[in-house]
């Protein structure tokens, strides 16, 4: 599971914006969702999961396997899991998000 990178304090990153937009416009929803609520318990699919995953490749230009993207099911992870593939970085290695370490 990856974890939360980003705080309250500072909102969603702009990888979980741009991500929010394509998980909006493939569940049809056309409003913001929320970012710990899981893709499949808003309405996803295996076959829209699948979808989900060439559109992040065109949008972000790394494809996550379809392990990842249930693995990574709320905005908020998958975001951090992108931004993760995106630097290089081993997704499952990502650092922790503690509050109380800030």
């Amino acid at each position: 599971m990856i974890p939360d990178t980003t705080t309250a304090e500072s909102g969603p990153s702009a990888t979980e914006q741009e991500l929010n937009g394509l998980w909006a416009r493939l569940l049809k929803t056309g409003e913001e969702l929320p970012r710990d609520v899981s893709f499949f318990d808003l309405g996803g699919t295996s076959l829209l999961a699948n979808r989900l995953i060439l559109r992040i490749d065109r949008a972000f230009g790394v494809e996550p396997t379809l392990r990842q993207v249930y693995e990574w099911a709320t905005l908020a992870e998958m975001a951090a899991g992108i931004d993760a593939l995106r630097a290089g970085r081993d997704p499952q290695q990502a650092p922790a998000a503690d509050p109380a370490a800030a």
